[in-house]
């Protein structure tokens, strides 16, 4: 029988809201953000986190944090949440089925993405809006998706994810939303991933520290080669930055599959086929994988 395990060291009161504070400086609601972490994402992590503590289930090791790329996985990909194996058989072809049992030794994965999430989407979910809160933050131009501000409260992701301890790598796919037409991705979108880059490198497991694993940006119908490589291009240099900050590789930046194919591998101007996932784990997976085994 399974013994309980003994409540794991939260972060301190003081450091957890200096991370979450941190986050609403650049967080933005969302309609949909705020329901599928509230109605989705929080009970899921409630379960486990019950499970974790005695001693009935694991916490999670590899977080996704991200956008509808990483949310399609549990249905394109077929790839239910915060259960093994992590990518399902449907995403692995023979390149990578031999992958899975290597990761599944590795740990849980949980998914945290969300359709249509824009960098300062990801940030309001993981910040909350405070047990005391009135409103969340909202983007007062009201841009295409935003909608107007919550007057609920929305409970913050991160330190519940932060309270197992167990989290080694972040796996962060972020920026899609962000890019528009002539402009690409903006600058306040950069500093707005620098700021969530930053802050998940300051949510450390038990005897280690975590490190983040930055997806870069696919080719789209709708927007030029030029634009998406110039965003790919700031989001590697935020990278080497906050590497150089720490003094360490602890941020990777891993391309967008080159092999996926917007032609043949969407099933719309952005999202990824069937055969598109597939083509993505043959890199995303190994990245995973090599990351956990260089941390342990």
């Amino acid at each position: 029988m399974s013994q309980p395990r003994p409540p794991a060291p939260d972060l301190q009161s003081s450091d957890i809201e200096a991370l979450l504070t941190r986050l609403r400086s650049v967080a933005k609601f969302k309609e949909r953000s705020y329901t599928t972490s509230k109605n989705v994402h929080i009970p899921l992590l409630r379960q486990a986190q019950h499970d974790f503590r005695t001693g009935t289930g694991p916490g999670p090791v590899v977080c996704l944090v991200g956008d509808s790329m990483f949310e399609r996985m549990t249905t394109t990909g077929r790839t239910p949440n915060f259960v093994a194996p992590w990518p399902s058989p449907f995403m692995l072809d023979e390149t990578t089925m031999s992958l899975a049992a290597d990761l599944d030794q590795r740990g849980r994965v949980f998914n945290a993405g969300v359709g249509g999430d824009r960098i300062q989407n990801i940030a309001y979910r993981l910040a909350g809006t405070g047990e005391d809160a009135q409103r969340a933050p909202s983007d007062s131009s009201q841009e295409e998706g935003e909608g107007k501000a919550d007057d609920g409260c929305l409970p913050a992701l991160l330190p519940l994810l932060a309270s197992f301890t167990t989290i080694k790598l972040w796996v962060v796919q972020a920026g899609t939303n962000n890019m528009m037409p002539k402009k690409g991705l903006r600058d306040a979108d950069r500093e707005a991933l620098r700021v969530l880059l930053r802050t998940l490198l300051d949510v450390n497991p038990t005897g280690g520290e975590c490190r983040v694993l930055v997806t870069g940006l696919f080719y789209r119908r709708d927007l030029t080669r030029e634009l998406v490589d110039k965003a790919n291009d700031k989001i590697r240099l935020v990278v080497d930055e906050l590497n150089e900050a720490c003094g360490g590789e602890r941020v990777a930046f891993l391309p967008a599959c080159e092999e996926v194919n917007p032609d043949e591998h969407l099933e719309d101007h952005v999202h990824l086929t069937p055969e598109g996932y597939r083509l993505w784990t043959r890199k995303l997976a190994p990245a995973v994988l090599s990351l956990l085994t260089s941390s342990s």
